[in-house]
């Protein structure tokens, strides 16, 4: 079973859509028609868009993302702490291949701001590397 709801796959999915290439943007598009009139098409998305390692990590970015607002809006509570940890000078990079946006943290325990091309929450560089 999934740890995310349908919803939650298909709305990242639709964010998604540009960044995917043609074919997979074809497949996925069509996937998102037979979900609007009902059909459970949420697994086979899934398995789709996660055949190529940069979609995966830009999916499970996007999904975390959503998970942590989700927990924010839910009595302000945003997670464990030391979910994402910063230190002065830590760099964070988007997970998208290819994408060359960087931050580089000021203070300890800031939050980077999502990639301004990809909307995905960056990542630490150093996980981005392995």
């Amino acid at each position: 079973m999934p740890k995310y709801t349908p919803e939650q796959i298909y709305t990242a999915a639709r964010t998604l859509l540009p960044m995917l290439d043609k074919a997979t943007r074809k497949q996925v598009e069509t996937l998102l028609e037979q979900a609007k009139s009902g059909q459970d098409t949420h697994l086979q998305m899934l398995d789709l868009i996660t055949r190529e390692e940069a979609n995966r990590i830009a999916l499970r970015a996007l999904l975390a993302g959503e998970e942590r607002s989700e927990s924010t809006l839910a009595g302000g509570y945003s997670g464990l702490g030391g979910e994402i940890s910063s230190t002065p000078g830590q760099i964070f990079v988007c997970p998208f291949e290819g994408c060359d946006h960087r931050y580089i943290s000021a203070e300890a325990g800031e939050r980077p701001p999502d990639c301004p091309r990809h909307k995905l929450p960056l990542v630490p560089a150093e996980e981005a590397e392995g």
